[in-house]
Formats: structure tokens, sequence, C-alpha cells
């Protein structure tokens, strides 16, 4: 790969972050779009597009987000976004049929993120802002800069220069 997309924080002079929400979002369309031909395709399983699914598109949805700070107007946007896609995937299948096949009642996003085997943007953040924070505890000597920015203090060893 000679090239790769940011898609962390880029920080505005009034503090928005629209700007990172929409450049996500474009991401994800593209990562969408590039297999448009493997989404449609009959003879692709329904599990292998939701592995691929996961893989491709949830995960550029959640990259770098770990240190983002987003509100929740803006994760909910991003969920959206997740969701039409997922219906697209899911393609037709993603409703209750009645009146003998001549309606269809459209499944909750609930139930669309359990077929594709999905949380929310919200949840798998926290899920994994958890994780690389026990990571952090666990190791702290490989976290001694880190812990300082956080706890606002810095301390020399003796005898040691900070590096």
């Amino acid at each position: 790969m000679d090239e790769g997309k940011y898609l962390g924080n880029v920080a505005t002079g009034d503090g928005e972050t629209k700007y990172n929400t929409d450049k996500r979002i474009q991401a994800i369309r593209e990562s969408y779009y590039a297999l448009q031909c493997f989404w449609s395709g009959e003879d692709v399983k329904l599990n292998i597009k939701v592995n691929t699914f996961t893989g491709m598109i949830y995960s550029t949805a959640l990259s770098g987000m770990e240190a983002e700070v987003m509100g929740r107007q803006e994760l909910i946007t991003i969920d959206k976004e997740i969701i039409r896609l997922a219906r697209k995937v899911l393609a037709g299948r993603a409703c209750e049929k009645s009146n003998e096949g001549r309606t269809c009642k459209a499944w909750t996003n609930e139930r669309v993120r359990k077929e594709m085997r999905i949380g929310t943007i919200g949840s798998e953040l926290a899920r994994r802002r958890v994780k690389w924070f026990k990571t952090m505890l666990a190791n702290p000597d490989d976290n001694i800069m880190l812990r300082a920015a956080l706890r606002g203090e810095l301390h020399k060893e003796e005898g040691k220069e900070l590096s």
C-alpha cells in the first residue's frame, strides 16, 4: 500500500467535529462502493458479506476513533450511515414479509445490527477504550509519558534525563 488515509481528529478553530464526521462518512462510503460488485453478487454467501462488511466498512468507521472526542450526534450520524449500508448488504432480507409476501415491514436497527454482528459505534468505542486502558495499566513502564500527560505531572528519576 503506497498511501493511507488519516481519519483522526482534525482541529478546527471553532472546535466543531462536523468536518471529522463528514470525512469519516466519506471514507465509509468509499470503502463500501469500492466493493459494489461484491455486495451485489448473488453467488456470495451472506456470512461472507457480513464478515467482509465488519472487516472493511465497520472497521473504517472505527479507525482511529479511540482517541477522538465525538459528541453523541456525531456518533449517531456515523451509526446511521453504517445501518444504511448494512441494509444494502442484506439486500431485501432486512424485513419481515407479510400479506403473502406482498408487503414488507423493515427490521429495527437493532435487528439489522444483530444480523450483521455489529454494535453501535459508541458501544464498540467504549469496549475498545476499556481494552486499551487495561493494556496501559498492565504495562505501566511502556506508558510513562502517556500516564504523565494524563495525570499532568512528569517525574524525573535520579540521575536520568527525560527523553
